[in-house]
């Protein structure tokens, strides 16, 4: 009889703590869990994916790099639009990547720990591939207005796609930095994503209609000695993105506030112990 485990079960990607990121400030880091629900994040109108406490904190983040990155997003923001004829394209992707990031960082998280042994430093060489579709349909909201259509876990040597890798791993170095100030000793190493996005998938043309959109982020020492579920990390999460499924998490009690970050949904409010669930 097979071995059950209690995280295969529940559909999680492996058995430690499930990676996930709260929205925050990107100059302060200030988290809107600290602040109270009712505080609302400003998204920069530019690129729609940075998002601030103040105009104070956009403004000193423009000056501090975000200029640079913002003009990336725009030209990426534009062919997207110019692609799908869709003013909201580029808006409905970022909202969609904020809602499934949980997903999308576990499941490369898992392929990570199917190859660690076997690949020494597998994330600095390896990242998840994504190829998705937008479906451009105003009857649906932002977390189901992509289509996964398939992904691979890749080399960054891969020659399909050695230029447009070359630029994801140069960002790299910035990202580890960030995860060793962030992590400490904790720190492991620093994971990828890349979406391919075709924004008009009824009139595809080869090498023109993917729009790339990426993402590095840490992984801690705990999350790296974690055993993968048994399910195949990518059936999982194209599971996920097809039904709509958010990963919601529960960091326990913040102080100064009556309850916890998820409002008790996930578990005992007497309790306010870290969950995690659907």
């Amino acid at each position: 009889m097979a071995e059950s485990h209690a995280h295969c079960e529940q559909g999680l990607f492996h058995d430690a703590p499930q990676l996930h990121t709260h929205p925050h400030c990107k100059n302060c880091f200030r988290m809107r869990r600290c602040e109270g629900k009712d505080v609302k994040l400003l998204r920069c109108a530019g690129c729609s994916i940075a998002t601030y406490c103040s105009k104070d904190c956009q403004k000193a983040n423009w000056r501090a790099g975000h200029k640079l990155a913002c003009q990336l997003y725009k030209t990426q923001r534009d062919r997207a639009i110019e692609l799908s004829g869709s003013a909201k394209a580029w808006s409905d992707l970022a909202q969609w990547v904020e809602y499934h990031h949980a997903s999308l960082i576990n499941s490369t998280l898992a392929c990570y720990l199917n190859k660690k042994d076997a690949i020494p430093d597998v994330t600095a060489k390896y990242l998840l591939h994504i190829s998705l579709n937008y479906r451009n349909d105003p009857e649906l909201p932002p977390q189901k207005q992509f289509e996964m259509r398939g992904a691979h876990f890749s080399h960054k040597d891969d020659p399909g796609c050695a230029m447009l890798y070359n630029v994801v791993f140069a960002q790299r170095p910035a990202a580890v930095e960030m995860g060793k100030m962030e992590m400490g000793n904790r720190y492991w190493g620093t994971g990828a994503y890349l979406l391919m996005v075709r924004f008009r998938p009824n009139k595809a043309e080869f090498g023109v209609d993917g729009v790339p959109f990426w993402k590095h982020f840490g992984i801690d020492k705990d999350s790296a000695n974690a055993h993968p579920a048994c399910r195949n990390p990518l059936e999982q999460l194209e599971e996920n993105l097809h039904s709509g499924k958010k990963m919601r998490f529960c960091c326990g009690k913040v102080e100064g506030l009556p309850t916890c970050c998820c409002g008790g949904w996930t578990h005992e409010i007497s309790g306010h112990e870290p969950k995690v669930g659907w």
